[in-house]
């Protein structure tokens, strides 16, 4: 069995940060829950589990003010599903509801997702996540740390801006860790689908910028491979689309791109982003509160591999007790410079019971220990979280630790740190080569 392996790649350099000098946070605007008469249903394989590949789906439409709103859809709302093509199996979580497939054999599953009434495109599942190899590629230097094609890794990017007069134009440094899956669509396609991530940037006229995955919107890079059959898969070319939400920490102003910003490379090798991506076209960021007022504009951005850390990340002990996850992690600035970073703790958070970030000074070989606490959602599936560290400013820094975790929802409350043990047993709704055709 091919197991999947953490990299590091920092998409760091110098971004021109373009934003308005003075601008006021007015109050969010109310969300409606979408009715689902007249709603249209959408569905995309979203991250992989315990071998398994998990949905997002969901119903979306317009409020009275022509805005998108969107209701979250889980097993529980009564899904049912298609199949166009492939074979597979279908397991539903009985905790969560999440709606996991498990691809069977050479052809690509495809479904289609319905509700009632309502009837989604067809969505591509893939093939089994855990087909995808990484053994014949010697970047890959960190340890193994589940059998699924996941990974932890940094981010960022080289960019530049043209603005309006009201606006002014600076560089900063933006540094990350984010969290994704690797999911093969075809024997030639893979899609890399980023789930969670913290980006931190920082200048003097703005303050502290925290940079995130849109959640309304899914961030992804899609890898074709130049050999005819995928075999080896690497080199391929790599077309993605990502979403941000910037929110300026001093004032809480967040804004958006609500158009991709799209990133390309020619010829990509293995790991991802050692020949850089670039993004050439100008991108737009508006204010979420004020949709029709722009406030940031990307003209480029480049992305490439950075591959050291200067942050050491460490799990010093780790428990579940009464469904409640304890998990004590060291930093240690391993690098000849101090600095002020920012810790984050990024990936299935359920429900926490203490700060996920925070902000400290390291001096060089310091050690500074954060401990993390959540009352876990009621499922038996492999989860984990990721302890990320960036230096805010000045030296770039950076560090993570990806760390596996899973209930035993017979009573036994043992943690593992890695999920080696065998697949975890679900409710199993149905075989889909039963389901209509």
């Amino acid at each position: 069995m091919a197991r999947a392996r953490s990299w590091l790649f920092l998409f760091t350099g110098v971004v021109a940060a373009v934003l308005l000098a003075a601008h006021g946070l007015a109050a969010p605007a109310p969300q409606s829950t979408p009715s689902l008469a007249g709603a249209q249903l959408h569905a995309v394989a979203f991250r992989v589990i315990d071998g398994k590949v998990a949905m997002k789906v969901w119903a979306s439409s317009k409020d009275e003010a022509g805005r998108e709103v969107r209701r979250e859809l889980s097993a529980k709302d009564g899904l049912e599903w298609m199949v166009q093509r492939g074979d597979g199996e279908l397991y539903e979580d009985p905790g969560t509801g999440s709606i996991l497939f498990k691809p069977r054999g050479r052809e690509p599953l495809v479904v289609r997702p319905k509700l009632g009434d309502l009837v989604g495109e067809a969505v591509p599942v893939g093939l089994d996540p855990r087909s995808v190899s990484f053994e014949h590629h010697p970047g890959l230097k960190d340890e193994a740390v589940s059998e699924d094609p996941t990974f932890s890794a940094g981010g960022g990017g080289l960019c530049g801006h043209r603005v309006g007069p009201r606006m002014f134009e600076e560089a900063v440094d933006v540094r990350s860790v984010v969290s994704a899956s690797i999911i093969p669509l075809s024997s030639t396609e893979r899609v890399v689908r980023y789930a969670f991530g913290d980006y931190y940037s920082y200048h003097p006229k703005v303050g502290a910028m925290r940079i995130n995955y849109n959640p309304d919107q899914i961030s992804e890079v899609r890898l074709k491979s130049l050999s005819p059959d995928g075999h080896p898969f690497f080199p391929a070319t790599a077309e993605g689309d990502l979403y941000f939400i910037i929110e300026v920490l001093k004032t809480g102003m967040k804004i958006a791109n609500f158009e991709p910003m799209h990133i390309h490379a020619t010829v990509l090798n293995w790991p991802p982003f050692e020949t850089p991506v670039i993004n050439e076209k100008g991108v737009r960021f508006f204010d979420m509160n004020r949709p029709d007022v722009e406030v940031h504009r990307i003209a480029y951005q480049e992305l490439y591999l950075y591959p050291t850390r200067e942050l050491s990340v460490d799990i010093v002990n780790s428990r579940i007790d009464k469904s409640v996850l304890t998990a004590t992690f060291n930093i240690k600035n391993v690098s000849r410079t101090a600095g002020d970073i920012r810790w984050f703790v990024i990936g299935d958070l359920n429900h926490p019971l203490s700060p996920a970030k925070g902000l400290i000074t390291l001096a060089p070989g310091q050690v500074h220990q954060v401990t993390f606490k959540s009352r876990l959602a009621p499922t038996s599936l492999p989860q984990y979280i990721t302890l990320g560290a960036v230096s805010q400013s000045g030296a770039r820094m950076l560090g993570y630790k990806e760390f596996h975790f899973q209930q035993q929802r017979s009573g036994d409350s043992r943690i593992s740190a890695l999920v080696d043990q065998t697949s975890t047993k679900m409710l199993r709704a149905k075989d889909l080569r039963a389901a209509t055709r």
